[in-house]
């Protein structure tokens, strides 16, 4: 893929085996602080992250487009890895907290649109780099567009899911943020749906990448204004 050609494994400045060597002596130091540090829980959240990643996602990609929905819960996953380091007295009881969970469910819809909109543009380079994904098997487009409009729907109530979900420490702000930006999202892509062009899916790539972190620095702030405040 020319688009990652230049990235150190591709243009042979590392070796695999050495990479493999580094990274897996990394995943297993970093389980191992978490476990001492954040607690059990964490640390199995971790360890799912890496093995749905490796042995799921990564051979999927060159097999069927569902690969990104796969994908999508390890890139989901970090939320709820610190939600677990947080509340870790409650052990395995944090994983499914509904604070944690709503926290998951933002990640995970979110990467659907913003995922499916650099494959869009880039569909050339992951059909010769071998990648399935769904603009490069929906040569028209109008699945990869569906796909898209079905999770930016998805996408609103699982922006305002954490609000309900923790009611202490969000309110009004974070409300109306996620909807107001949820819904400025949707019309971008509405444009996309009925357009199916390049320079509109970038448009919502880039509204994708400032979606959420607007909505996350303005979760935060509510949280720290309704908590100390």
């Amino acid at each position: 893929m020319p688009r990652t050609a230049k990235r150190p494994l591709p243009s042979g400045t590392l070796l695999p085996s050495r990479v493999f060597a580094v990274a897996s002596a990394l995943v297993v130091l970093g389980l191992g602080v978490l476990w001492l540090t954040s607690g059990l829980a964490a640390m199995c959240v971790s360890a799912a992250c890496v093995g749905v990643y490796l042995f799921l996602y990564t051979p999927l990609k060159t097999q069927t487009w569902t690969a990104t929905l796969v994908g999508a819960i390890p890139g989901a996953l970090p939320p709820l890895i610190g939600w677990c380091a947080g509340y870790r007295e409650f052990g395995f009881g944090a994983a499914v907290a509904p604070g944690g969970v709503a926290l998951f469910m933002l990640m995970f819809v979110w990467q659907l649109p913003h995922f499916l909109a650099i494959a869009w543009m880039y569909r050339e380079d992951y059909a010769r780099g071998g990648h399935a994904v769904l603009p490069v098997v929906d040569k028209s487009g109008v699945k990869t567009s569906i796909v898209i409009a079905v999770f930016t729907v998805l996408l609103i109530p699982a922006t305002i899911s954490p609000v309900i979900a923790m009611p202490r420490v969000l309110g009004p702000l974070s409300l109306f943020t996620a909807a107001v930006s949820g819904l400025l999202f949707a019309g971008l892509v509405a444009r996309l749906l009925k357009t199916r062009t390049r320079e509109h899916a970038r448009a919502v790539f880039f509204a994708s990448i400032i979606h959420l972190p607007l909505l996350l620095v303005v979760m935060v702030l509510d949280a720290f204004v309704r908590t100390f405040f």
